[in-house]
């Protein structure tokens, strides 16, 4: 077999142009969609969850950066402020940054890349869309009981006295990482049991790839992160004592126990990201990925790092000088396969006909973002750095380029290159473009200036600060400023992948001219995917499945 992995479907024939009801259109109303086993309707479902909450956790934001707009400003209070805050990491970790593209995307794309009619556990897979649903309404009941104010991590042994509704947040907290685990677990399963005969592993696409990789980590981690929390409630609730130094307690040990699950589960979140990224940029440079067994093995070992950095979470006195000293070089490692994932993409691009139609672009500033991201990330976890950085603005920097910057980047590319799939239909290119430019404008104002915050030693979750000409103000300002542009270009996206259901289903089956199986569908897909399998779901050897020159 060829070193290079190629994809599935070039040999797979132009698109299938089925007969049937599409997805869509089988059975209308809410019981329909919400008992559905569909996979495409899970996935859409998903997406329009994520989309919701992204919206509250924007507004939340909003109320955050208005607040710092002028020193000595007292738009909220400092309890409300600390609420808003904490409220807004939780919305957007657990709500949006975790399921946005494994969840939603992956729900939609994984059984059509294999040629599959649904995901291998439907029942599983609809129980962790359920148990999404009840995180988010306990998540909403805590705001509207007063709220959270112990920050998203649930810091302690604050988190043990404070009179917010941490335990519904903890709840909530615990129901969707059970939902994450049952997304993970449904789709190792559909990867390992529903490819064809023909698609080896390193004949798989990336995307398939990452969101593997990434279910194992959540497999691993997911369980670890709800047992946690739920000692932590245990405690809270029982006043035993085990967290509470009052009491003979040590709160750290629920720290290491959170961050060593919470840090895999927050940076994992970059596996699917990459993926997206690496089949967009496939697709628009028509060429086949360069290196692509390293590409996917680069993958499995960033997995297993992510393992490997909680302790840098820490280092502020919470461990020993050895601990910190082991944690500061594990964490380091993770840039050896991030390196070489992105190495590997910027070869795949090197003598293609590059098209930057607007997946592209995003997908290029998913990966410009890693670079920041992994450099800052390497800055906190130096000890030299990292114990002046952590708990400054900076923190917050890093945070944002990863979330925001990298995976909600590759988030938007997925969704403009797969909207036409999922719904038939094609945006606006000039609003697109527009939209496109306002928020890396706007996100750049955000929060780089929080990297030059972070530096002069600026603390995080800062209520206010001194009066003009304070050296904060023009930073704090810019960075409201940016965060205003960010909503308003975000305001845009909406209204125009809105306006697409007010027009025909005219978008094609194929109109990037991608090479994976998923293109072989009609758009939208009908209920069982494919009228007749595609060449490689045949399971027939003769039909090359790596496609693009692969040999078997």
């Amino acid at each position: 077999m060829s070193a290079t992995v190629d994809h599935v479907a070039s040999a797979v024939p132009a698109a299938v142009r089925e007969e049937g009801t599409s997805y869509l259109d089988r059975g209308h109303g809410v019981i329909p969609w919400l008992f559905s086993l569909d996979h495409k309707r899970i996935g859409v479902m998903y997406l329009a969850g994520t989309g919701v909450f992204f919206l509250l956790g924007t507004v939340l934001a909003l109320v955050v950066r208005s607040q710092l707009l002028h020193p000595g400003l007292r738009l909220v209070e400092p309890g409300t402020f600390d609420r808003l805050f904490t409220l807004h990491g939780i919305v957007m970790v657990f709500l949006v940054l975790l399921p946005a593209i494994p969840a939603g995307l992956g729900n939609f794309l994984v059984p059509l890349m294999l040629g599959a009619r649904n995901m291998a556990l439907p029942r599983l897979n609809l129980a962790g869309f359920h148990l999404y649903l009840l995180g988010g309404g306990l998540l909403l009941a805590a705001i509207i009981t007063g709220g959270v104010d112990t920050g998203w991590s649930f810091e302690t042994p604050y988190a043990l006295t404070a009179t917010s509704s941490v335990a519904l947040a903890i709840l909530g907290a615990v129901s969707l990482a059970g939902s994450a685990l049952a997304t993970a677990i449904t789709f190792m399963v559909t990867i390992h049991t529903r490819r064809p005969r023909g698609m080896t592993w390193f004949r798989m696409p990336p995307l398939l790839w990452a969101l593997h990789s990434a279910s194992a980590v959540i497999v691993v981690a997911a369980p670890l992160l709800g047992s946690s929390l739920l000692l932590l409630l245990v405690d809270r609730l029982s006043g035993a004592g085990l967290l509470d130094p009052a009491a003979g307690g040590d709160p750290v040990l629920f720290a290491q126990m959170f961050w060593f699950a919470a840090h895999p589960v927050i940076y994992v979140a970059l596996l699917p990201a990459l993926g997206v990224a690496a089949e967009i940029v496939v697709t628009f440079s028509g060429r086949p990925l360069a290196g692509a067994r390293t590409v996917a093995l680069s993958f499995t070992a960033l997995a297993a790092c992510t393992f490997l950095g909680w302790g840098t979470h820490l280092l502020a006195g919470a461990q020993s000088d050895l601990a910190s000293v082991s944690s500061s070089a594990l964490a380091s490692l993770a840039a050896v396969p991030l390196a070489l994932v992105l190495f590997n993409l910027a070869a795949t691009l090197r003598g293609g006909g590059v098209r930057l139609e607007i997946p592209m672009v995003y997908a290029l500033v998913s990966l410009g973002m890693v670079a920041v991201a992994a450099v800052s990330g390497l800055l906190l976890a130096n000890l030299a750095t990292g114990t002046h950085l952590l708990g400054t603005a900076f923190e917050v920097g890093h945070l944002h380029y990863t979330v925001l910057g990298v995976v909600f980047a590759a988030f938007l590319a997925g969704l403009h290159y797969w909207w036409p799939k999922v719904f038939g239909r094609m945006w606006s290119r000039k609003a697109a473009v527009f939209a496109g430019r306002v928020l890396f404008i706007g996100f750049n104002l955000a929060f780089f200036t929080q990297f030059l915050l972070g530096g002069r030693g600026v603390p995080r979750r800062l209520f206010t600060y001194g009066d003009p000409p304070h050296t904060h103000y023009t930073l704090q300002w810019t960075s409201t400023m940016g965060t205003y542009l960010m909503a308003g270009a975000l305001a845009i996206v909406f209204l125009y992948l809105r306006a697409t259901f007010k027009r025909p289903r005219t978008a094609g089956s194929n109109p990037w001219g991608g090479t994976t199986m998923e293109w072989a569908a009609a758009s939208p897909p009908v209920t069982d995917n494919f009228a007749e399998p595609p060449l490689a779901g045949t399971g027939s050897e003769e039909a090359g499945v790596a496609g693009g020159g692969g040999s078997p």
